[in-house]
């Protein structure tokens, strides 16, 4: 069974401009039935876009992530569960071993992106499971850079929207070919790389939307945002 998956979705509980409600309608509009909800340093997003997927009744998979902020760079970790996010580490090396001896998968976001805390050639470095080999965000070349890199390694490849406003949603994607529908064969699936990236990027009006959400709005907080 061939399902779209977007495995980098952000949420207002860090930076994202949607509540779980807005991710979950989104999503259903552009037929992606499998979301990673990836917030800065934490797995809160998770709880969020479940209880969305609940009371709309949405046949949609929640994989609990994290994009981890270390001292290279980001990193994302998705897992059967969400952690608790105290206990994540935030150095890269410990990242990788913690989230191996809890059977989760981990990739570089956006690795060539400096600009947004691209790890760089540290993928050849990092046993990392995957890389995000296409982020509308990110520039042509940091793009060949990170496919270059996911090809010299053998890494499995992942699509992103990193979707910060609910246009990017699902406007990036990956085929994932899993056995039934459920958490457990999308892990996987990823863990062995029944993964095709679908590289393409969003509309002119999307990305202006997405400007104008970070002109018009600072960064709410947790505590006021995220329930």
């Amino acid at each position: 069974m061939i399902v779209k998956a977007d495995l980098q979705i952000h949420t207002v509980c860090s930076d994202g401009k949607q509540d779980g409600s807005t991710v979950v309608r989104a999503a259903l509009v552009r037929g992606i039935r499998i979301l990673g909800i990836t917030d800065h340093n934490t797995f809160k997003g998770y709880s969020l876009v479940m209880k969305a997927v609940s009371e709309l009744g949405a046949g949609i998979i929640v994989v609990p992530g994290n994009e981890v902020r270390t001292e290279l760079g980001d990193i994302i970790i998705l897992c059967y569960q969400p952690l608790d996010d105290d206990e994540v580490p935030k150095n890269s090396g410990e990242l990788i071993d913690y989230a191996r001896s809890n059977n989760c998968f981990t990739y570089a976001p956006h690795p060539y992106d400096f600009k947004r805390l691209g790890i760089g050639d540290n993928v050849y470095r990092l046993d990392l499971h995957g890389i995000e080999v296409f982020n509308p965000r990110a520039g042509w070349i940091a793009n060949m850079k990170a496919r270059r890199a996911a090809k010299d390694l053998n890494k499995v490849m992942l699509s992103n929207s990193d979707a910060h406003t609910p246009g990017f949603i699902g406007s990036v994607f990956n085929l994932v070919d899993v056995e039934e529908f459920s958490l457990d064969s999308v892990m996987e699936s990823l863990f062995k790389g029944y993964v095709k990236p679908v590289a393409r990027y969003p509309s002119l009006k999307t990305y202006g939307e997405w400007i104008m959400s970070k002109i018009a709005g600072k960064r709410q907080s947790y505590s006021e945002t995220c329930t």
